[in-house]
C-alpha cells in the first residue's frame, strides 16, 4: 500500500483495504475478527470509528497551537483538545471558521496510531452477586512500575504464564489474613494479586466472548468462560495456600479456628460455583470487570517487555 496516498485499517486485527465499504463489511460481518495484542491500546468504543477513518501516508498536522505540544497523530490531537483545552476552545467561539480549522482536523484525516497517553480510563460497572463484590478503591490503576531493571538490554522481569500459579510475594502475612477475613474473598484477592505486574497476563475482548492470555511468552486466544474458570480455580488455590502459610507461622497469634472457618466458606463458595448453584454469568462479569480495569496496565507492561 506504499503507492497509495490513503487506506483503511481494522483496529481489531489490522486488516487493511482501500475502500470504506470494504472495511464496513469487514467490521460488520457475523463472525467478528479476532483482536490482536496491539488492538488493546485502543478503547473498545473507539475501535469501529477508528477503523472507518481514512489513514493518509502523508503526515498531517499534529501540533497543538495552544500548548505547543506535538502528538503522534491527529486523533490524539483532537482528544487532547477536547479534554485539555475545552474551556479555551469555548472562549474562542467568536473566532472565524478559518482559524478554528487550524486547530481541528476532520475525522477523515485521522491517522492509524493512538497515543495511549491521552486514552480515557473507563470504569466498568459491576453488580453485587452472592459470590463477591468489587471494591473499586482496591484497584491499583497505576501505569507501569518505573523501577524495571534492565540487564544486558533484556528485562529482568517477565510475565507469568496464565496456566501457572500467580506470584503472591507482594502480599504479606497481614494482608493474607485480611483477605481471608473479607466477605468477598475472591474478587478482593484477585484485585490484590493483579497489583503485581508479573501477574498481568489476561486481556478481555468485550465485543466477543474471547480473550487473550499469555503462555510461553506469547498471547493466545481463550474463551472468556474458560478464563474465568481457570481464574476461580487459581483463586481458591491461592486462598488455601494463604491459610496454610498462616497456620505454619501464626506470627500474629490468631485464633486459627477463625481462619479455618473462613477457608471453609471460600471452599464452599467455589464448590457452589462449580455446581452452578451460583449464577456463573454474574461471576463471569465480575471477573471480567477486574481484568478490564487492569487492561491499560497489562497492555503497557506487555509492550515494555517486547511482546
Amino acid at each position: 500500500m506504499d503507492d497509495k496516498k490513503s487506506y483503511y485499517e481494522c483496529k481489531r486485527c489490522f486488516f487493511k483495504c482501500y475502500q470504506k465499504n470494504t472495511m464496513k463489511k469487514h467490521l460488520e460481518r457475523v463472525k467478528i475478527c479476532e483482536r490482536t495484542l496491539d488492538s488493546f491500546q485502543y478503547e473498545d468504543e473507539d475501535l469501529y470509528e477508528l477503523s472507518l477513518t481514512r489513514i493518509y501516508t502523508e503526515q498531517k498536522k499534529t501540533f497543538c497551537d495552544i500548548c505547543n505540544k506535538n502528538f503522534i497523530n491527529v486523533f490524539s490531537l483532537k482528544r487532547h483538545n477536547q479534554s485539555c483545552h475545552k474551556s479555551v476552545n469555548n472562549d474562542k467561539s467568536n473566532v472565524s471558521n478559518s482559524e478554528i480549522n487550524n486547530n481541528y482536523v476532520e475525522d477523515e484525516e485521522v491517522n492509524s496510531n493512538i497515543d495511549i497517553e491521552y486514552s480515557n480510563i473507563k470504569n466498568n460497572d459491576s453488580n453485587k452477586n452472592p459470590l463477591c463484590y468489587i471494591n473499586n478503591n482496591n484497584i491499583n490503576n497505576s501505569v507501569i512500575n518505573n523501577n524495571v531493571n534492565i540487564v544486558n538490554n533484556n528485562l529482568s522481569i517477565n510475565i507469568i504464564n496464565f496456566d501457572d500459579d500467580w506470584n503472591t510475594s507482594h502480599i504479606d502475612d497481614k494482608q493474607k489474613i485480611l483477605l481471608l477475613l473479607k466477605k468477598y474473598k475472591f474478587t478482593t484477592t484477585l484485585e490484590n494479586i493483579l497489583e503485581n505486574e508479573v501477574n498481568l497476563n489476561v486481556l478481555i475482548d468485550n465485543t466477543t466472548e474471547n480473550g487473550l492470555v499469555c503462555n510461553n511468552n506469547k498471547f493466545e486466544k481463550m474463551d472468556v468462560k474458560d478464563i474465568v474458570k481457570k481464574t476461580m480455580k487459581k483463586l481458591v488455590y491461592s486462598l488455601n495456600n494463604f491459610k496454610n502459610e498462616i497456620y505454619e507461622r501464626n506470627n500474629h497469634e490468631l485464633d486459627l479456628d477463625v481462619i479455618n472457618t473462613e477457608i471453609k466458606k471460600a471452599n464452599l463458595k467455589y464448590k457452589e460455583y462449580k455446581s452452578n448453584k451460583i449464577d456463573q454469568t454474574d461471576v463471569n462479569n465480575l471477573i471480567k470487570n477486574i481484568y478490564n480495569k487492569k487492561k491499560d496496565d497489562t497492555y503497557n507492561h506487555c509492550k515494555l517487555l517486547g511482546y
